[in-house]
């Protein structure tokens, strides 16, 4: 099926045919010139005619292109340009008209959209805002099955805090029992140690009265060893030189070490 040329086609062709009528004609003497010898000087003269001649029809129709290219961008301009003017004068009141023509339709999107803010306000206490708005029908939804909704949400929450908090009721209590549970243990222990360290000091005691019972015979015959040792000193004969009673003075004083000595040594019994 041919289409049918527009007149603006038509015209575009008719600025053009000249050039295309020159190209054909230097087009079918180009294809004879075949030059296959260099003595060949007049073809390849005739070619360079040609050449010349075909360029200056391409300059010639890039000049005719170009000039009917501008023409053709301020006609597209003049073009948008109107049609910006009188699509600018219509859309204003086209899209005023439409409201009108939908105002049943915006007034009940309005309506929904302001149940849904306040529905999604409602469930604020139990999650965020916008993942309210992008999770759950609130436009569409009836009250009853909101309400429903809400009130689980709410009863959720309860069982949560009451689950929470007998939870740390439990733990308070574990935790003072087992405060308790170490205090007893605690006095216990303490108890125990104070029992066990009377029972060993009273062992101790009883040893050491054992030792005591056991060594008094001996602390008596010391006792009176202390004693004959002081009569000894004490009958010791007058010496008549200055000699003898330097012997005698030395007697004294080693029985008198002897004494102290024998007396420390019967505190340690």
């Amino acid at each position: 099926m041919e289409l049918t040329k527009t007149s603006a086609q038509v015209t575009l062709e008719e600025h053009f045919a000249p050039f295309e009528a020159q190209a054909q004609e230097w087009l079918e003497k180009a294809k004879a010139i075949v030059v296959t010898d260099a003595s060949q000087k007049d073809l390849m003269n005739e070619a360079r005619i040609a050449r010349l001649a075909l360029r200056n029809v391409r300059i010639n129709t890039e000049k005719k292109h170009k000039e009917l290219k501008e023409d053709a961008l301020r006609y597209s301009q003049t073009l948008d340009g109107i049609k910006r003017k009188l699509v600018g004068l219509i859309e204003p009141s086209e899209t005023h008209l439409q409201k009108q023509e939908d105002f049943e339709k915006i007034q009940i999107e309005t309506e929904k959209n302001e149940r849904a803010i306040k529905r999604a306000t409602a469930l604020g206490p139990y999650m965020e805002f916008q993942y309210a708005i992008t999770n759950f029908p609130l436009k569409e939804m009836t009250d009853e099955a909101f309400d429903s909704m809400l009130e689980g949400f709410k009863l959720a929450k309860q069982k949560r805090q009451d689950d929470e908090k007998k939870q740390h009721e439990e733990a308070e209590k574990k935790r003072k029992d087992d405060e308790a549970a170490r205090a007893k243990l605690a006095e216990e222990n303490e108890a125990l140690r104070k029992k066990l360290a009377k029972e060993e000091q009273r062992k101790k005691d009883e040893a050491a009265e054992k030792r005591r019972i056991a060594r008094a015979p001996d602390k008596e015959k010391l006792e009176a060893l202390t004693r004959t040792l002081y009569d000894v000193a004490g009958k010791f004969p007058k010496m008549s030189s200055d000699e003898g009673e330097a012997i005698i003075a030395d007697c004294k004083t080693m029985i008198g070490k002897m004494v102290a000595h024998i007396n420390k040594k019967m505190d340690q019994l």
